[in-house]
């Protein structure tokens, strides 16, 4: 599996010419990452679509679409591709899609004597 870090590779710190080539292989390794994502949401039940190569939507069939919630896959502090929630707030790794998977289903879905 290609590396999840963002970034010049080595710790010499790389050169501008080093991160422009990083971020040019960044975005197929996330566009990959998103469906994965949606395809393991879809496995565990809940509707998912990619909206970009960084962003996934996903939510509970039939359910409010106001309980849909849009994941955005972007580097942590450290660099390391990490899944977001709308509101900011780290969900888990991006290597951890069982782990984010869990905790979307466990945020879209509404809880039992809800009338959503």
């Amino acid at each position: 599996m290609p590396s999840l870090r963002c970034g010049p590779v080595g710790s010499s710190g790389g050169t501008l010419k080093d991160m422009t080539v990083q971020w040019q292989e960044t975005p197929e390794e996330v566009h990959v990452i998103a469906e994965r994502l949606e395809k393991a949401c879809r496995e565990a039940g809940l509707s998912a679509e990619v909206l970009g190569p960084t962003r996934i939507r996903a939510w509970v069939p039939n359910a409010n679409p106001h309980l849909a919630e849009i994941i955005k896959i972007r580097p942590d502090e450290n660099e390391v591709l990490s899944f977001y929630w709308s509101w900011d707030e780290r969900i888990c790794p991006a290597a951890e899609i069982d782990t984010a998977v869990t905790r979307i289903k466990h945020v879209v879905t509404p809880s039992a004597d809800s009338k959503c």
